[in-house]
Order: structure tokens, then sequence, then C-alpha cells
């Protein structure tokens, strides 16, 4: 696991997941991100490899 602290929060703070493996934090007060966390970071570039093969693949068609 992967996180990232940009800021603390002023009261408390928000977990989204923008992606199965990416959790965004905000504070609760200012909407800021705060923090960013990648729960599996083999398995997320292993899965962007794979979409950046899909897309280039795409492309030579």
């Amino acid at each position: 696991m992967l996180h990232i602290r940009f800021g603390e929060p002023r009261s408390y703070e928000l977990g989204e997941p923008i992606h199965p493996l990416i959790r965004l934090y905000r504070d609760s007060e200012t909407n800021e991100v705060t923090a960013l966390e990648i729960i599996d970071i083999d398995a997320l570039l292993t899965e962007l490899g794979r979409d950046e093969k899909r897309e280039a693949q795409q492309h030579a068609r």
C-alpha cells in the first residue's frame, strides 16, 4: 500500500474510491484533496500496462 499525504484536514477527511485500487481523501470542510492511497501498487501497474498495450494495439489498426 502507498499512502501519500498532501495536507492535514481541518476537522476530518472523507475517503472515496476513484478506482478499485485507488482511494482519494478530501477535507470535509474545504473539499481539498488531503491524501491519495493506492491499495496494491503492483496490481495497479499491471492493469495500467495492460491498458497501454490495448490502446497501442487499437491505434495500430
